[in-house]
């Protein structure tokens, strides 16, 4: 699920923000691609079985959140900052209810809490 509502109080790419990737987020996964060998790695050190929640700081399209669902369904919250980046892993994510994005930096100056979990 993405929050679209979100586009009408933050900018293109958030504040602080040292690339802006809404430029090539249409062509990102084109040249990005997933390694499997790399996405195992994640999910064995990692420990990722399907009732973890996990954080994906930088999720951009979602790429290595969709390919740990697709593995093990754990539950994701992808954060980026760019809407685009953002906007693009929803689409790929259309059907799957695991998977969340919105956008922001790892520099959370707050806390925040996904719903269902525990602080």
């Amino acid at each position: 699920m993405i929050n679209t509502s979100f586009t009408k109080v933050v900018p293109e790419t958030l504040e602080g923000s040292r690339t802006d990737y809404s430029k090539i987020a249409k062509t990102y996964d084109t040249y990005r691609q997933v390694r499997e060998t790399w996405l195992s790695k994640v999910i064995e050190f990692c420990e990722i079985e399907a009732e973890k929640v996990i954080l994906d700081f930088g999720c951009g399209t979602g790429r290595y959140a969709l390919g740990i669902s697709d593995v093990k369904n754990p539950t994701i919250c992808g954060l980026d900052p760019s809407i685009d980046m953002l906007r693009r892993a929803a689409e790929k994510k259309a059907g799957r209810s695991t998977s969340a994005y919105s956008p922001g930096r790892s520099r959370a100056e707050r806390g925040f809490q996904i719903k269902g979990t525990s602080s």
